[in-house]
């Protein structure tokens, strides 16, 4: 079957040539793979008979012990001969070589006939050998002599005798004489081996060059003819081609007429350069703003996808959508920067609301229009409240507010999501005009949200449907409403926070100088409890001097004593610890009735701790908490031996009026304390609130700061250690005490504090530094 290489596509000339390269480069590597495992197996089968040669020296020395009978000797002569006739039979037939392990072909011809020749001079060496190893070297043999023999004095005569003697073997010999001859043929024979392998491995790699500089050769001219082709039936064509696309002429066309790829591209630009010139005429029609022009000749409902023909009729479409797009554009643009001047305009959210309202539904083409803001005046019940309509100019509507949630109003306020309806419920709404009352044909509702805030609802109700674009101007508008009603409440509520502000700030200034009257009733109170408790302490130290006194607990155990309690019960500061009051008095009932409220005075039975019974005078008194519960017992040992009556009397009755004075000073010691903190606790919870909503500094009178509030801190910034790095006003006028005085903050305005004294005494003077 004759193939006509001219009709071949490229990619098939392309397989052909691939496999024609592939079976050269299979032929190529084969080769030359054979003549280099040729090559490289020469160097081993040198290193093998470099090794036989070393044995040879060894057979030769084994051989001569051999010939003197040494039976070790003749033993390994054996094996070496096996060894050696088998390295020969390697070197002739092939083989795995002993020292390197490879495995080698057969040798060549010059190396077996130099084995053959050698093969029988071997021979006879071997046989020579194996006389010596298995024949005697010496044998026993009987010969005759002539022997005298004396018959009698003087008569001899002569006998024929038979005598044993041992001789050399001659065979032996002979065969030792011939060895000693041809075991130097032996490293002459692996010295002309050498020389052999040697030339073969010459001659091969001659050889292998002759053969890669054949192949070279081969594939360079085979390569030049491949390129020869290409360029004559690939390049040049194609840059005949290239020529008519670069000069734009299509009015020539291509000549090519094989049936390959380039063939194909040759009938492409053919019938490109057919459908130029109409391609041409329809684009300067288009580009002088035809835009409804139709391609002649051409039936566009059946125009196939990404043809030049569909390309240019989607640009005529692409261009029409990019017109509508860019008046779109700058509808929304216009639109955003003339309610940007609006919002802008107003400040007040009713007259901004009326603003929007009206411009947005005469902007959109809409029929009717409303505003309604979120009302949280009460956080309780938040609803939505309609504070601007506007329809045909006049302000009506039938429902002012919605609950969240209500209605469509209601509903897209909680979902946050524009809701555009083209079905409107018949009594939903209803646009008036001169010829009468008709339902709108669509609704849009807008919420009035930036980031995750929402402050109300624009709703439009218009004959038309609303385009995607006037839909997404009002969604942008609507955050830029929401922005600035944002702005405008947070102006109204900072006025509103500013004038609760200066209603507080004089509820302080009352608040400052109460809470300074009540640091002065405090110090002077302080100064009355230290005198107080000084007269107390120094009564309490008369009682400890004079009577006995101990506390013990709700179950009896001693909480404390002083010394003349327990030495007057003859025990010391370390035993007294151990005892309780069951082990110190006889009567129990006492105890329980003290613990029960009541107190008790009397002569009282106790148990001295080597002297016995002993009996002393006390009084006991149960001491209790807030709620009235005892948690310890008093005593007090008011006289310690029996005197006689009168002054024992007289001493009982001044005793009673130390204690009932005692008892009288604690409690006002006790009512004063109870004063004290309570005015302590005004005067913290005053300065708590101040804290929180004042700012305050503490300082020393060389402006050193001890003390500052978070408000304070965050106005002034910073870390401060003395007001000089605060104010620029001197500390001689800021630290003089005084109100409204006025002190400028550095790089900042100008703040009106009162300064006041705080000081405990006059060795650590403290101001303070309040403002609002």
């Amino acid at each position: 079957m004759r193939i006509n290489l001219k009709n071949l596509s490229i990619l098939q000339q392309t397989y052909l040539l691939f496999g024609g390269f592939l079976i050269l480069a299979t032929v190529n590597y084969f080769v030359i793979s054979y003549y280099k495992d040729k090559l490289s197996s020469f160097s081993p089968q040198l290193m093998e008979l470099e090794y036989i040669e070393g044995q040879i020296a060894s057979i030769q020395e084994n051989i001569d012990l051999a010939i003197n009978d040494n039976a070790v000797a003749k033993d390994n002569l054996s094996s070496q001969l096996v060894f050696f006739e088998n390295e020969l039979d390697k070197f002739k037939n092939g083989g795995v070589l002993t020292t390197s392990k490879v495995e080698i072909g057969e040798g060549s011809d010059r190396l077996n006939r130099l084995i053959n020749n050698a093969h029988p001079a071997w021979q006879q060496l071997k046989d020579n050998i194996a006389i010596i190893i298995n024949e005697e070297h010496q044998k026993d043999t009987t010969i005759q002599q002539a022997v005298m023999v004396a018959i009698n004095d003087s008569t001899t005569t002569t006998e024929i005798q038979d005598k044993q003697v041992t001789v050399d073997n001659h065979v032996v010999r002979k065969a030792a004489n011939a060895i000693r001859m041809d075991q130097k043929k032996l490293p002459a024979l692996i010295t002309e081996m050498e020389n052999i392998v040697r030339l073969d491995q010459q001659e091969a790699d001659d050889t292998l060059s002759i053969i890669l500089m054949s192949f070279l050769l081969f594939n360079a001219i085979a390569i030049v003819l491949v390129l020869l082709a290409i360029r004559n039936y690939v390049f040049v064509p194609l840059q005949n081609l290239g020529v008519l696309f670069s000069a734009n002429d299509f009015s020539k066309k291509a000549d090519y007429e094989r049936t390959n790829e380039i063939g194909t591209i040759a009938k492409g630009f053919n019938n490109i350069a057919t459908a130029f010139q109409r391609s041409t005429s329809f684009v300067a029609k288009i580009g002088e703003g035809k835009l409804d022009e139709k391609l002649e000749g051409i039936d566009e409902s059946k125009v196939s996808e990404k043809s030049l023909e569909w390309a240019l009729l989607n640009m005529r479409d692409q261009m029409k959508r990019m017109e509508l797009e860019e008046a779109e554009r700058k509808w929304s643009t216009g639109g955003l920067a003339k309610f940007v001047d609006i919002l802008r305009a107003n400040d007040n959210v009713q007259e901004l609301s009326d603003a929007i309202i009206s411009n947005l539904v005469d902007y959109t083409k809409s029929n009717q229009g409303g505003i309604y803001i979120i009302n949280e005046e009460d956080p309780q019940s938040k609803y939505l409240e309609l504070i601007s309509l506007y329809a045909f100019n006049d302000k009506k509507y039938n429902q002012k507010s919605y609950r969240l949630g209500e209605g469509l109003v209601g509903q897209t306020y909680l979902e946050r999501k524009t809701i555009y309806l083209f079905e409107i419920p018949e009594d939903y709404i209803e646009i008036t005009s001169g010829l009468g009352d008709a339902n709108p044909t669509t609704i849009l509702l807008v919420p009035l949200k930036i980031e995750n805030d929402i402050y109300g609802v624009i709703e439009l109700a218009s004959f038309h449907e609303f385009e995607e674009y006037q839909i997404q101007f009002v969604e942008k508008l609507g955050e830029s409403i929401a922005s600035t009603i944002a702005g405008v409440k947070a102006n109204e509520k900072t006025k509103h926070l500013l004038e609760e502000s200066q209603q507080l700030t004089e509820q302080m200034q009352a608040q400052e100088e109460e809470m300074r009257q009540n640091m002065e009733e405090l110090s002077a109170t302080q100064e009355e409890m230290a005198r107080k408790e000084q007269a107390v302490m120094a009564q309490l130290d008369a009682i400890n001097n004079s009577l006995g006194t101990a506390e013990f607990s709700v179950d009896g155990d001693i909480i404390t004593t002083n010394e003349k309690y327990y030495q007057s019960l003859g025990y010391d500061h370390s035993s007294i610890v151990s005892a309780n009051f069951f082990l110190l008095h006889a009567d129990a009932d006492i105890f329980y009735n003290v613990r029960n409220g009541n107190s008790y005075s009397g002569w009282v039975s106790k148990n001295h701790r080597t002297a016995g019974e002993v009996i002393y005078k006390s009084s006991f008194n149960p001491i209790m908490d807030e709620e009235g519960e005892v948690v310890k017992i008093v005593e007090l040992i008011v006289q310690f031996e029996k005197e006689s009556e009168t002054g024992a009397v007289d001493e009982w009755e001044e005793l009673k009026d130390v204690e009932e004075e005692l008892r009288q000073n604690m409690e006002a010691l006790e009512i004063t304390q109870t004063q004290l903190d309570n005015k302590l606790k005004i005067s913290e919870e005053i300065l708590s609130a101040f804290k929180s909503i004042g700012n305050y500094l503490i300082v020393d009178s060389e402006g050193n700061i001890f003390e500052v509030n978070n408000n304070a801190q965050k106005q002034i910034g910073g870390d401060h250690q003395n007001i000089s790095t605060i104010f620029e006003t001197p500390a001689n006028i800021a630290l003089t005490v005084g109100d409204q005085k006025e002190l400028k903050i550095l790089n900042a305005g100008t703040i009106t504090v009162s300064v006041r004294d705080i000081s405990a005494d006059d060795a650590s003077k403290k101001l303070l530094i309040i403002w609002t």
